[in-house]
């Protein structure tokens, strides 16, 4: 799991950013998980090992952070 931290004004729109307090302070937290791909990338495969990438889950399964191939699971997590 991915926690995401973030000031709502900056986030909604960067044209009215003014500032911001902990009053806008938002935490969203995303599912991820480390999964087999095919793409190309030396950073990943230093932390998570030759051929794993880490992939966002998405409504119908997973997305690689680094190419976007999908891997569908049918919504089933």
């Amino acid at each position: 799991m991915v926690l995401v931290m973030g000031f709502k004004p900056y986030m909604d729109n960067m044209a009215d950013y003014t500032g911001c307090s902990i009053h806008n302070l938002f935490i969203y937290v995303m599912a991820a998980e480390v999964k087999k791909c095919t793409c190309k990338h030396e950073g990943q495969d230093k932390l998570y090992g030759a051929g794993n990438r880490l992939m966002n889950e998405y409504s119908k399964g997973y997305r690689c952070t680094v190419c976007g191939k999908t891997i569908d699971t049918g919504g089933k997590k």
